[in-house]
């Protein structure tokens, strides 16, 4: 018990000095979003992730037509925004510490008015990124945790409450909405995936699919999820895909692998008629 009460007195000592040290002023919402001139959003995950996030690229653009969206991106997703209009400026971040030092100052120079952290792992080393780069202007905003409350409003002046409970663009974007006030609904209007295709890229496709895809609406099924703790087995992966054939004849699968299954997608596509990879 003394050793708990030692460790709980550390950890308040802690941050006070944290707190003295960074001086993130606690906000409450709604901010105005006629205030933002120029937002930074930290998605410095994987590709997926990036996906997720373009319903928040549209609402942000369509709601605050006057402010610049710069992205903080990683070297996996930063390849999908390319060709994106809705973002004036993608920086690449690959994790290091010295890409924190080379980046440091010219973010400080863009004198942002908001950083919102959308990546959901590690967040006090987000929180702690996040005061680095902007230093105590932008306001930074994060998802609310009530159990760690204490530890990430030293980082972040606005912590949101939102529901967790729900796929992931529905939570960004309900972050984004109560932040500014404004309503929000899960309905499809309101999260509208929308990524950006130069037209090299529409062209592999459409000769990818001449060669290749049957005359039938084509899925396109992703076999590679980057994780091994997220990777499904070949057997997983027959057992869904021989669900959906036998649901959706009239539907043909294209097996998308990175080079490692590769041969799992080719040994798939073997097994189903309706599959192509």
């Amino acid at each position: 018990m003394a050793k708990k009460t030692l460790e709980s007195l550390n950890r308040r000592l802690m941050y006070s000095l944290l707190r003295l040290l960074v001086r993130n002023e606690p906000l409450t919402q709604p901010l105005d979003g006629a205030t933002m001139r120029k937002i930074l959003i930290l998605r410095y995950d994987k590709l997926g992730d990036m996906v997720v996030t373009t319903p928040v690229f549209t609402l942000l653009r369509e709601r605050l037509p006057n402010a610049e969206l710069h992205v903080l991106a990683s070297p996996r997703n930063v390849g999908l925004l390319a060709a994106d209009a809705r973002i004036a400026q993608t920086i690449v971040f690959d994790g290091s510490w010295s890409s924190v030092l080379g980046l440091m100052r010219r973010l400080r120079r863009e004198n942002y008015d908001a950083f919102f952290c959308l990546v959901f792992y590690k967040m006090t080393y987000a929180g702690l990124l996040a005061n680095i780069l902007g230093g105590r202007k932008p306001h930074k905003i994060m998802i609310a945790h009530e159990e760690r409350h204490n530890l990430y409003s030293l980082w972040f002046n606005l912590l949101v409450p939102v529901s967790t409970k729900q796929p992931m663009a529905q939570t960004l974007v309900e972050l984004v909405c109560k932040t500014f006030g404004w309503e929000y609904t899960p309905e499809p209007e309101m999260i509208r995936f929308d990524i950006a295709v130069t037209e090299r890229h529409n062209a592999i496709a459409e000769a990818w699919f001449a060669a290749n895809a049957p005359r039938k609406p084509c899925v396109f099924y992703n076999l590679s999820a980057g994780m091994p703790f997220r990777q499904w087995s070949f057997e997983r992966n027959a057992a869904c895909l021989q669900a959906l054939t036998a649901q959706f004849p009239e539907l043909a699968f294209v097996l998308n692998a990175a080079p490692p299954e590769r041969g799992s997608a080719q040994h798939l596509a073997a097994m189903f008629p309706n599959a192509i990879a």
